[in-house]
């Protein structure tokens, strides 16, 4: 009882004190000047999504779409990207069509966007008879990953192929790591 609560008070003593030493902190301190102490803080413009204009649908029997080599052992679909869907808005917003394919052959089309700066994905249509229809209740999501999760591929795509994202309207650098069909790509050290 007395070694927990020695504990305890180490605990809260220690946490005092680091409130204490973080407001000379430059990394906890009043960064954005809350308190009157940064008056050269300008905040910058509110970020704001670009307005939604779909890609022309893929040709899902096309030589060009990507073959994404994920390296996901139970993931139960092959990726494609269709190239000319690929863009990088103004808004930093990576968007592209996926194409996920079974081993039977039956296939889910996505039209999606992903924010590298928040690690978040939005998909804005889906695939279906007529061409993409544009999802209704589309909202950023976090991507999650691990195993087992069907949409574990956009952590894959987040952390070794398109984050970080390039400068608006420049996705070439996007590509050339799309087409890369080897495990070097996972460990790619690019100045970009």
């Amino acid at each position: 009882m007395i070694k927990k609560l020695c504990c305890s008070v180490v605990f809260v003593l220690l946490l005092v004190l680091r409130t204490a030493a973080a407001d000379d902190d430059p990394v906890f301190g009043d960064v954005y000047g809350e308190e009157g102490g940064s008056p050269g803080f300008i905040e910058g413009k509110a970020w704001k999504e670009q307005r939604l204009v779909l890609p022309a649908y893929p040709d899902t029997t096309s030589r060009d779409l990507i073959k994404v080599d994920l390296q996901l052992n139970q993931f139960p679909f092959t990726l494609y990207i269709d190239p000319a869907s690929l863009s990088v808005g103004k808004d930093r917003v990576v968007r592209y069509t996926a194409i996920l394919r079974s081993r039977s052959g039956a296939m889910n089309i996505f039209y999606e966007g992903m924010r590298c700066s928040t690690g978040r994905f939005r998909r804005y249509a889906f695939g279906g008879p007529d061409g993409f229809q544009v999802s209704e209740h589309s909202r950023w999501k976090y991507i999650r990953g691990g195993t087992g999760v069907s949409d574990s591929y956009l952590a894959v795509l987040r952390d070794h192929f398109i984050c970080p994202s390039p400068p608006p309207g420049k996705p070439a650098a996007i590509l050339r790591r799309l087409r890369t069909p080897n495990p070097d790509n996972f460990f790619y050290d690019e100045d970009e």
